[in-house]
């Protein structure tokens, strides 16, 4: 499959272009993208403009465009523009609104601090089953000034062991990332055999920041201030992959049933950035399937001694001298990092 790239902005578009280069992560605040566009006298680019993305023709990216350059050389002119997509406005936004947001779940509270924002106000803001379980777990917010709003609501997804991310459309997701379902794409490199996709490969493997146990206590000072600190709640989870013992605690200021799940969500970030898999790879896609984040991979890697079901954390399209590559971040599905 020959893969097709369109850039909309505005109501024009453009299938004429020099470069591109389109960032798609689900722990990044926002979503990123460059274009390097011939110019075009029917419609300027300005910044402030909308931008959509389509490869294959399915919307990758909606965004607005932050910055605009125009250039000319002895090759030609240009114009070079970069931004990111809606949540940049989550991301740049400061709360207004600094009254306790009290048990409401994470959809309601993002609808009322997102309420005057532009462009995703009015989009479904969705949450998948593991959020909407654990929205008992922190019974209120409070906005503070100077708060930003993607702040607010990042750290109420993490205490609630989710991520919060922006849709190819602009649309809200508080969910946490696949960890079964459909695999419709994979990478598979046989010693021996041909590869004619795969342009580099890369394991890592890290075990300086993974521990056997992870601890979080919330606590409170005693009423004389040499008295040891007294402790509320405690919770404590194991690693079974960590082969000696090596135990963390923290300390947090969190309702009490809130440490086991912090527990459960340090193990699992440290659990998945101690073995995270990267592939550039031809082309945008495979079969009729772009690469996608929060998708599942069958990798059989022999070379990285790889064999199972990974999630894609991190894509990006580009359009280079290389000619049309994608970059793959994988690594354990299901977990938050």
């Amino acid at each position: 499959m020959s893969d097709t790239a369109e850039i909309v902005i505005g109501n024009h578009r453009y299938a004429n272009f020099r470069k591109y280069r389109i960032e798609h992560d689900l722990y990044a605040a926002a979503g990123i993208f460059e274009f390097e566009l011939y110019p075009d006298s029917v419609v300027p680019v300005k910044v402030g403009m909308r931008a959509q993305v389509y490869i294959n023709g399915f919307l990758e990216l909606t965004g607005i465009i932050d910055r605009v350059v125009k250039k000319y050389s002895d090759k030609g002119r240009a114009i070079a523009v970069s931004g990111r997509d809606l949540m940049g406005l989550v991301v740049d936004s400061y709360c207004e609104d600094y009254r306790t947001i009290s048990n409401t779940n994470l959809a309601r509270a993002a609808e009322r601090l997102l309420r005057t924002i532009p462009f995703i106000n009015r989009l479904k803001i969705t949450t998948d089953e593991a959020a909407r379980r654990r929205d008992s777990l922190k019974p209120y917010l409070q906005p503070a000034p100077g708060d930003k709003i993607f702040d607010v609501l990042r750290g109420a997804a993490a205490s609630r062991g989710v991520v919060f991310y922006a849709a190819a459309n602009g649309a809200l997701h508080f969910r946490k990332p696949a960890g079964r379902g459909a695999v419709v794409t994979n990478i598979t490199r046989r010693t021996g055999e041909a590869n004619a996709y795969i342009i580099e490969g890369e394991r890592t493997q890290d075990f300086s920041e993974r521990y056997s146990k992870y601890t979080v206590i919330t606590q409170e000072q005693g009423i004389d201030s040499e008295d040891p600190p007294l402790i509320n709640s405690i919770a404590s989870v194991e690693d079974a992959g960590v082969p000696y013992y090596k135990p963390l605690v923290e300390s947090i200021e969190e309702d009490s049933g809130s440490v086991r799940q912090r527990a459960n969500m340090i193990l699992e970030q440290r659990r998945a950035k101690s073995d995270m898999a990267k592939y550039r790879v031809k082309g945008h896609s495979q079969g009729v399937y772009n690469w996608a984040v929060d998708e599942l991979v069958q990798v059989d890697d022999d070379e990285l001694d790889i064999h199972e079901k990974l999630l894609i954390y991190r894509r990006v399209f580009e359009l280079s001298r290389e000619g049309i590559i994608t970059e793959l971040t994988l690594g354990e599905a299901g977990l938050v990092l």
